[in-house]
């Protein structure tokens, strides 16, 4: 496992140059989710009394969502 394949929606959005609703749409896709959750690329977190999940996603996921990452330079 390497930590450089995790980040947060927001860094994934600026990485893949898509729009921060364009993840969001997904990540509000209980069904879609679950099959990410499942085969370890998404987690979420729901802290007690909470009433957003704060998100983590790999890059597998964005691959499998978008395609493969466009080349930066960041």
């Amino acid at each position: 496992m390497n930590i450089k394949n995790y980040m947060t929606p927001t860094e994934a959005c600026h990485r893949w140059g898509i729009k921060t609703t364009t993840l969001s749409w997904h990540l509000k896709k209980p069904d879609t989710m679950k099959v990410y959750i499942d085969k370890g690329w998404a987690k979420s977190f729901l802290k007690p009394g909470g009433t957003r999940k704060e998100w983590i996603v790999s890059v597998e996921m964005m691959v499998d969502l978008y395609g493969k990452e466009p080349k930066n330079d960041y």
